[in-house]
């Protein structure tokens, strides 16, 4: 007699159980303080970043706005750098470059989920805290099974867009620009064009590397801008005025038109009449 099928052993019956936290809250706060120093981010987003939606049904939240968020902005950073000045160093401002199949094509590739997840979320190390639920079983030994069809590429890629986004959210997009030109561009160089890698580089190199700050304080923004050289100038040369800022260039700009005289209101006429 043969058994019946709530009997059969079930090999996938370790999706129905859920795996415990790989990390605790502050554990999280800290994974992102030293990959992103000197920022911090606040316990309850640190954990909403690095929750996928098969974590707990979703019912506890999950990354996904954060996701939408931080796709467009990497999206707009590859765009930015692959149309930037050190890219196509243009003979002057006016020289347009163009947007060939080639760009477009590195463009499509380094937004792609699956190389973020393969190239950047592993040097990241995102799964010793990302929140989700393999599809494939603990059990396999396949390894590469489990990289192909388990969801590791896809959900690591997610948490990096998630955690773009998580800046954009927290901090805002200049600093989620210099997330991307320090912490996921250097990773994603082998993917770009010949002649786009040594572009990159200088990028990197002039942003102070992977390790540079994501946000300067207003101290040292004062600072480096006080130690900058500025050109020797003879003696009693004359500096050029400083342009008008918008208020002023529009104060002027009413008080050289020309006195009109002023139409009669639509009562004057009515009393006129």
């Amino acid at each position: 007699m043969s058994p019946a099928p709530f009997d059969k052993p079930d090999p996938f019956h370790k999706r129905r159980v859920h795996p415990s936290a790989p990390a605790t809250g502050q554990e999280v706060v800290d994974f992102f303080g030293k990959l992103f120093p000197p920022l911090k981010f606040p316990e309850e987003l640190a954990l909403r970043i690095v929750t996928h939606t098969s974590w707990m049904g979703g019912m506890e939240g999950h990354h996904s706005r954060f996701v939408f968020l931080g796709r467009r902005a990497l999206r707009a950073s590859t765009f930015m750098f692959l149309q930037s000045a050190e890219v196509h160093q243009p003979k002057s401002k006016y020289d347009m470059p163009t947007w060939d199949d080639t760009a477009a094509n590195a463009a499509l590739n380094l937004v792609d989920t699956r190389v973020l997840g393969k190239e950047v979320g592993r040097v990241w190390e995102l799964e010793r805290v990302m929140r989700w639920v393999p599809v494939m079983p603990d059990s396999t030994t396949d390894t590469q099974r489990v990289l192909l069809s388990s969801g590791l590429l896809k959900v690591r890629g997610a948490t990096v867009e998630a955690v773009i986004g998580g800046l954009v959210h927290q901090y805002g997009a200049l600093v989620a620009h210099r997330a991307f030109l320090t912490r996921v561009l250097p990773h994603l160089t082998q993917l770009l064009p010949s002649p786009h890698r040594a572009a990159a580089k200088r990028v990197i190199e002039h942003m102070g590397g992977v390790n540079a700050p994501l946000a300067l304080s207003s101290k040292e923004t004062s600072e480096e801008v006080e130690t900058q050289e500025t050109p020797d100038e003879p003696a009693g040369a004359l500096r050029p005025q400083d342009p008008l800022g918008a208020r002023e260039a529009r104060q002027e700009f009413q008080r050289s038109k020309p006195v009109a005289s002023a139409a009669p209101s639509h009562s004057k006429v009515l009393l006129m009449g």
